[in-house]
């Protein structure tokens, strides 16, 4: 349950406390007035515990984080062009990043997405992981609804596209500043596309995609592939 944005019940004329429940999927944002929702649960302090150094939480404002608002205006976008594919693609998108942080990495080795998720939780304190996942979250739905069979990579039966043909657009629609990092063996996309199980990454010959896609992620330059 939240608390409604309190421009938009002020301009219903409420005057009383009021609560509402979100649908399933919708995030805690006012899009109209550009900000966040304040969690009923979140304004009850534990038993025998303060709320915290920040106080009882504020709707805050998402000014200084447009790309939350875009990702709400995409996800409407492709929900009434792809509605074959984008309840699929949501939930892929979602157990990814939703597990993103929870995946090992070397002592001292960065990763781009991460860093950029702790920037948003700088400027957004207290607002909850959903909201500051949800750009890249839509990011990855965006590939799996328009290319519906980049589903079925981690299974890489006959027929099905190659893991660094996933990763190729997921590079890409993440807007990966460091693309090379993908083809780490613990990346998140690496082990969701089953990229780990192959042998060495040995092609038959120079101009076999994979080994194409493969140079232009390490790389990091993308650019010059097309993207089907």
């Amino acid at each position: 349950m939240m608390r409604p944005c309190t421009l938009c019940a002020a301009r219903r004329g409420a005057r009383i406390p009021a609560l509402v429940r979100l649908d399933h999927g919708e995030l805690p944002i006012c899009v109209q007035h550009r900000r966040t929702l304040v969690g009923f649960r979140d304004e009850q302090p534990r038993r025998g515990r303060p709320l915290g150094p920040f106080g009882p939480p504020t709707e805050q404002s998402l000014d200084a984080t447009p790309e939350i608002l875009t990702a709400v205006r995409r996800r409407r976008a492709l929900r009434r062009r792809r509605r074959a594919t984008i309840d699929a693609a949501m939930e892929a998108a979602g157990q990814i990043t939703s597990g993103w942080r929870n995946w090992p990495r070397r002592r001292g080795e960065s990763d781009a997405i991460t860093t950029r998720w702790g920037g948003r939780s700088e400027l957004l304190p207290r607002v909850v992981e959903q909201v500051i996942r949800y750009p890249e979250t839509i990011a990855l739905a965006t590939v799996f609804a328009r290319h519906p069979q980049l589903l079925n990579t981690p299974r890489a039966a006959t027929g099905d596209p190659t893991p660094m043909m996933f990763l190729l657009h997921a590079a890409h629609y993440l807007q990966h500043p460091e693309p090379g990092q993908l083809l780490r063996r613990h990346h998140p996309l690496f082990r969701w596309a089953g990229a780990d199980d192959l042998p060495n990454w040995r092609w038959r010959n120079s101009s076999e995609p994979d080994r194409s896609i493969h140079a232009a992620l390490r790389a990091d330059n993308i650019e010059p592939l097309r993207l089907r």
